[in-house]
């Protein structure tokens, strides 16, 4: 038995920034100092299902870069559709809470890991210390893996839910910094309903308010996913279009 804390790496994620997670997550396990932690990898693929036990990393990378199928060792990895229980804070071992083990093929579709045959048998549940959530954007930074921890009751590296809420919806965040007095540069924000079915007043709304060039964004992702340069109407509705793919 070992009495190094564990710590246990979320990564991945069911968004536009998934494969952005795992470059980070890479990074952060391999930083961390496994002489003093135990770290616990826990992958979350693009359909939401969570996989713990053998190299999850590895298998997300694969799913997203047929090119690392070959790579060895294979990752060996477990479906959990859930690895938290709610009034411990304990995360499932290896096989614990699993119906099927699973590895990572090649694929045309957005289903990523192969089931195979083999059952898993449940086990005793393993104690985690903390968790560092590694997930970039939707379901990961906008506050839903923190309100699941919370529930949880397991410990957690960053800000709480509301926070992390605010923060990833850039339009509750800038009205939240107008009502505190911070200074911003002008903005507009477009609601999709009205970019679906008003596009040409939108477009006068924005260079009636804004000069070129400008950025568009969506109000619900980051790191640069879906931001675009305008310099022209047309790049500015081909900006909101991207922009609107993300969010």
């Amino acid at each position: 038995m070992t009495n190094k804390p564990r710590v246990g790496v979320i990564f991945g994620g069911r968004n536009s920034e998934h494969e952005v997670s795992l470059k980070s997550a890479r990074s952060v396990m391999e930083a961390l100092d496994q002489d003093t932690y135990e770290i616990v990898p826990i992958g979350i693929d693009k359909q939401g299902r969570w996989l713990v036990g053998g190299d999850p990393l590895l298998a997300l990378e694969q799913a997203a870069d047929p090119k690392l199928l070959n790579r060895d060792p294979q990752p060996g990895v477990v479906h959990s559709a859930l690895p938290l229980h709610t009034s411990s804070g304990r995360l499932p071992d290896e096989t614990a809470h699993a119906d099927a083990t699973y590895s990572a093929q090649a694929s045309e579709s957005d289903a990523p890991l192969a089931k195979s045959q083999a059952q898993a048998e449940t086990t005793p549940l393993q104690q985690l210390d903390v968790i560092v959530p590694v997930l970039h954007g939707m379901y990961g930074e906008d506050g839903a893996l923190q309100g699941l921890l919370e529930i949880a009751d397991v410990p957690y590296v960053g800000c709480g839910v509301l926070a992390a809420s605010v923060g990833m919806d850039k339009g509750v965040m800038k009205a939240a910094f107008a009502a505190a007095g911070l200074p911003q540069v002008p903005y507009l924000l477009v609601r999709r309903r009205d970019w679906e079915h008003q596009r040409e007043a939108v477009l006068d709304q924005i260079e009636e308010s804004l000069r070129y060039p400008v950025f568009t964004k969506p109000a619900n992702a980051g790191s640069s996913v879906g931001v675009s340069k305008c310099r022209s109407r047309d790049e500015l509705a081909a900006g909101l279009d991207v922009a609107a793919e993300h969010d």
